[in-house]
């Protein structure tokens, strides 16, 4: 889920709590649940994750097993290291997309969310560089 995606759940939510915690049938604030929700089907839809479903439905690969797409991964990763190493900025940013397209598409097979697995990796890391740093002192 993205970010945004899960910011207007979690407003949605509070305001949707709000109002039955306090019994009122407030208008605007039904109204404002109902906009809520609309921006997050819409951001729901939008996501990098459902985009690259939709992309290997349309193209007929979604029976790929993920053996399958972690070849593809090593060979795109390969075409993203010869444009890193020649330079070739053009081509660099359709592979990266490449690389990218795969890493969600097998996260998906796994029910990983990249979003998540990202971010619980980038505090750990963090954590780890924090622990360090504080030792060598």
């Amino acid at each position: 889920m993205t970010d945004r995606a899960a910011e207007l759940e979690a407003k949605v939510r509070s305001l949707a709590h709000f109002n039955r915690m306090y019994h009122q049938d407030r208008t605007d604030a039904w109204a404002r649940i109902e906009e809520l929700e609309h921006e997050l089907e819409q951001a729901r839809e939008s996501s990098t994750a459902t985009v690259v479903a939709r992309l290997f439905e349309a193209m007929g690969i979604d029976g790929q097993s993920p053996r399958e797409c972690v070849a593809h991964l090593c060979e795109e990763v390969g075409e993203l290291a010869k444009a890193t190493r020649t330079g070739d900025r053009a081509n660099l940013a359709e592979e990266v997309g490449d690389v990218g397209i795969l890493l969600h598409r097998i996260a998906a097979l796994y029910g990983v969310d990249v979003d998540q697995a990202i971010r619980e990796k980038a505090a750990s890391r963090l954590e780890r560089h924090h622990n360090t740093e504080g030792a060598d002192r």
